[in-house]
């Protein structure tokens, strides 16, 4: 094998722009994906409670009340629902990191197969 045997090539992972741009690319549709997501729920979480308020409001003759204990239940709803979106993004960013910090450092690629 000799000296040619012995000669490796290596490349850095952490300085590959393709990886990073995959990175991105994958962060990217992320929170996308979580953004188009929480707007559908919340405005199932707002507008499904007023909903139901002023249609009690209606029957009851009972004006604004209603309307305004479901607004502020919904508002309660929403407050939760953004938490806990923040928790489940925060905690997959924590993953991916993880995850990236376990990826090797460099990769041995050798010129005899």
């Amino acid at each position: 094998m000799g000296k040619t045997g012995s000669k490796h090539k290596t490349s850095n992972l952490d300085d590959d722009p393709i990886v990073d741009q995959f990175l991105v690319a994958s962060a990217k549709t992320t929170l996308l994906s979580n953004m188009i997501g929480m707007g559908w729920r919340l405005a199932v979480i707002v507008l499904i409670p007023i909903f139901i308020g002023v249609q009690i409001d209606k029957r009851l003759d009972s004006a604004p009340s209603m309307t305004l204990a479901a607004f502020f239940i919904a508002i309660f709803a929403a407050s939760l629902l953004i938490y806990k979106t923040y928790v489940e993004m925060t905690t997959e960013s924590k993953g991916s990191d993880k995850r990236k910090s376990k990826r090797p450092k460099t990769v041995n690629r050798s010129n005899d197969v």
